[in-house]
């Protein structure tokens, strides 16, 4: 579990460059660490099954949903339990080893981007994810 994580927690969406909190759990990306790798643009086309389950990062992982155009909910399975709607120009960022799934909404498009600190760890090392059982 990564520092601060509690049910006093929160997590923080950029929506239009403007910071918002939900109820649920998780910090913004900590500023020591830095963007490792992008994935794939993801539709509701193309995205793979694994990310409409729960799954979680690596414990040195954070990541980053960051929706290009329509909505994604980005549904927290940690307690406490919380969904958000994502939508076009916003980001939601993604602790390390806490369970978490996305449903798209119609048309959306999202990529995530993998964050790393790079004073710790090997940059071109495998960025892992874990699905939940």
């Amino acid at each position: 579990m990564f520092p601060g994580f509690g049910k006093s927690s929160t997590i923080y969406i950029c929506t239009h460059n403007m910071w918002s909190r939900t109820k649920a759990s998780q910090s913004r990306i900590p500023p020591e660490y830095s963007l490792v790798r992008t994935s794939r643009e993801f539709t509701d086309e193309n995205a793979p099954a694994g990310l409409l389950r729960a799954h979680k990062l690596a414990a040195d992982v954070w990541g980053r949903l960051r929706v290009l155009s329509g909505r994604v909910v980005f549904a927290l399975e940690a307690s406490p339990f919380d969904t958000v709607s994502v939508s076009a120009g916003d980001y939601v960022d993604i602790p390390p080893e806490v369970f978490h799934r996305v449903e798209l909404l119609g048309d959306a498009r999202f990529v995530i981007e993998f964050f790393r600190d790079q004073t710790l760890s090997d940059a071109n090392s495998e960025l892992s994810v874990e699905e939940r059982e």
